[in-house]
């Protein structure tokens, strides 16, 4: 042998030496990895079966099903169930004669079972023997067709009876599952009580429908049709096939004989480790019921067991139903997810007491209950304990939510200005008391409470067309509280500034009502777009006019009244946004050409309410107070007046006074 042929016969071995290496580990392995899984084997028996979901791939511990059905005319004698040692495993009946259970042991099992025929059941009832027709008994037997030979019968059922001898009998048929009565002949009753009567049943055929659910044999996927005789073996075909899915059996489990009538059973599938299917989800609508809606799909990659439904809020999922391949070979899983309940509870603050309701996410409340509480009247329903967040009535219910009443004091007798009064002519006012006139309109907290006025908080009422809580004091009038302090509600004084056209009038203020920054961005600097637009449409307006009253107010076109600076022609220019507005600041012109030219006649005071929120102000002291006017250039500013009446512009974000104008159609002062 040359160096060559003993290098080439070395080079063999120790191929075949890795090889089987490799195949001794890779078969320890599998071994290793199914070590805990084990098997059951079902012997075969006559005159009945035993079917189990899943009989490989099962874990020591896990609990097993039996589900057992006897041949008509056969009942369940004995069952075991005995490990690889011969040695018997414990069996309970969760149904004698139908199912059974056990719990696997570490080992595979071996089920056995065995079925004795049964006699004939006498189903003799209480009132056959009543002797209510006579005193002579007669029977009546009940054949069933044997499902092996159709020629022959077999006597399934003994039932006695009483009536007069020489009368006909009163033999009627039964209705047993599967079976159809054939036509027999009453006969006469003999009074040595010989007579029998015998009724013959046919075994019905039966059909099944094997759907392939999306699977194919040999390319066919359309259903096979099985048929037979009820309680016959039915021949099941072979299992079908699909690219990229595995079959798990069928949807209903005892499929060995013809016992239900007429049913379909679809093929279940899994999909493969590498196989996308899709996710259809269904929502369950607001009707409740049965009711769903496709609100989403998504796809998936992996076996169906690996598939977790959403948390979704507001909705359980309820129903996954099995795997579903389509006429493309694409797999689909329809989930369905039921909408849940939520609690709506009541808190009356010592009205009368009201139930909980019970309500579908996404719905309304059933009803909306008023409660009553003596000395006032109910005014609406909150969600927080001190009602500052009204609840909407056409709002859903999303989570469980507690509503608080909120109760007006049916003795308060503020009268609120929601229409405009005259004051006398001659009114001394910031323009003086000959050339303008004066209106009360609307109203809003301004003096700082004095040391002899109480305020009883269970005394309340709701201001203007706002969530904001007023309460009576002991002089007669509303007081708003505001960090801890109380501030009287009062009537808003306003100056006629200009007359306009068709008795359109502007009305300005003659204090400083409140305090607020112009913008907090540069892109507030825009009147329209400013943080102090926004408060008086969304802030002022609301709270100092009943809805009765901002219906007399007119709609103003207001423009933003904005100079900004080009750096590509380094020059200023001009541009406008407009707004509809009922509340407004006037702008520069307004002041500087208008009524308000002079300076003194441009000098505001600070209401208490103002000063307060100003912080280290006094009632009474002047202040600045701002206009819409505004700019754009390296830093934003807009228009104020001082406190000496000047015109000038300071940061959009300094706190100045809000001095707020309307139009609005005057009536004649007399």
């Amino acid at each position: 042998m040359n160096k060559r042929t003993k290098s080439f016969l070395l080079s063999i071995l120790t191929l075949s030496f890795i090889f089987y290496s490799c195949s001794s580990f890779f078969n320890d392995l599998q071994k290793r990895k199914n070590q805990n899984l084990f098997n059951i084997t079902i012997q075969e028996t006559s005159n009945g079966t035993v079917t189990v979901a899943k009989s490989s791939g099962i874990k020591a511990g896990e609990e097993v099903i039996l589900s057992v059905t006897a041949t008509s005319g056969y009942e369940l004698k004995t069952i075991s169930v005995t490990n690889t040692q011969n040695k018997d495993v414990a069996v309970a009946a969760m149904e004698q004669g139908t199912s059974y259970k056990f719990t696997m042991p570490a080992s595979d099992v071996t089920v056995g079972a065995a079925f004795d025929k049964t006699g004939p059941v006498d189903i003799t009832e209480p009132g056959d023997l009543s002797g209510a027709n006579g005193n002579t008994i007669y029977r009546v037997e009940h054949y069933q067709q044997d499902v092996d030979d159709t020629s022959s019968y077999t006597l399934y059922a003994i039932q006695k009876k009483k009536g007069d001898a020489g009368t006909e009998t009163a033999a009627s048929a039964k209705d047993y599952p599967g079976f159809t009565s054939l036509s027999f002949t009453q006969k006469k009753i003999a009074p040595d009580g010989s007579t029998v009567v015998e009724i013959y049943y046919n075994r019905k055929t039966i059909t099944y429908t094997f759907d392939p659910n999306g699977g194919n044999w040999n390319g066919s996927t359309e259903p096979v049709t099985v048929s037979g005789l009820y309680g016959a073996v039915v021949n099941v075909p072979d299992n079908p096939d699909v690219y990229g899915f595995t079959f798990i059996g069928w949807d209903k489990i005892n499929i060995q004989l013809f016992e239900v009538e007429n049913q379909t059973i679809t093929a279940c599938w899994d999909a493969d480790e590498y196989t996308s299917y899709t996710i259809k989800e269904y929502r369950q609508t607001v009707e409740g019921g049965d009711n769903y809606t496709l609100e989403n799909e998504y796809e998936i990659m992996g076996t169906v067991n690996g598939f977790i439904p959403k948390t979704l809020h507001g909705f359980n999922c309820t129903n996954i139903e099995p795997l579903q391949i389509d006429s493309n070979g694409n797999g689909f899983i329809n989930v369905y997810y039921d909408r849940k309940y939520y609690t709506v509870s009541f808190v009356t603050n010592g009205g009368n007491s009201i139930p909980d309701q019970q309500i579908l996410y996404g719905t309304k409340l059933l009803t909306i209950p008023t409660p009553v509480k003596e000395g006032y009247t109910f005014y609406k329903w909150y969600y927080e304990p001190n009602c500052d967040n009204r609840f909407e009535y056409n709002k859903s219910i999303t989570d469980n939510t507690i509503l608080y009443a909120f109760w007006i004091y049916n003795s308060i007798t503020y009268k609120f200005h929601e229409t405009v009064e005259w004051l006398p002519a001659g009114t001394d006012g910031t323009l003086g008391p000959d050339d303008f006139l004066y209106v009360l309109f609307g109203d809003y907290p301004q003096s700082k409470i004095n040391d002899k006025v109480t305020v009883d908080e269970n005394k309340t009422l709701k201001m203007g067309d706002t969530d904001r809580t007023v309460y009576e004091g002991s002089d007669g009038y509303l007081y708003y509280k505001y960090s801890g302090t109380y501030y009287k509600i009062e009537p808003i004084k306003w100056c006629v500034i200009d007359g306009g056209e068709n008795r359109i009038s502007v009305l300005l203020a003659e204090n400083i009502l409140d305090i607020s920054a112009y913008g907090q961005s540069s892109y507030e600097s825009v009147y329209t777009y400013s943080l102090i637009c926004y408060f008086l449409q969304d802030d002022f307006l609301p709270f100092a006019f009943s809805t009765s009253a901002q219906r007399l107010i007119k709609v103003t076109t207001i423009d933003s009244d904005t100079t900004n600076f080009d750096y590509d022609s380094q020059s200023y220019g001009h541009f406008d946004e407009f707004s509809e507005d009922k509340i407004y600041l006037l702008k520069s012109s307004d002041v500087l050409d208008g009524n308000l030219h002079q300076n003194d006649s441009r000098i505001r005071t600070y209401t208490g309410f103002s000063a307060g929120k100003r912080g280290g102000t006094s009632q009474g002291s002047v202040g600045w107070w701002w206009l819409r006017s505004s700019f754009e250039f390296d830093s934003r500013g807009a228009a104020r007046i001082s406190s000496t009446g000047n015109h000038g512009y300071s940061s959009i974000t300094s706190d100045y006074g809000v001095v707020p104008a309307l139009s609005i159609y005057l009536p004649p002062a007399n």
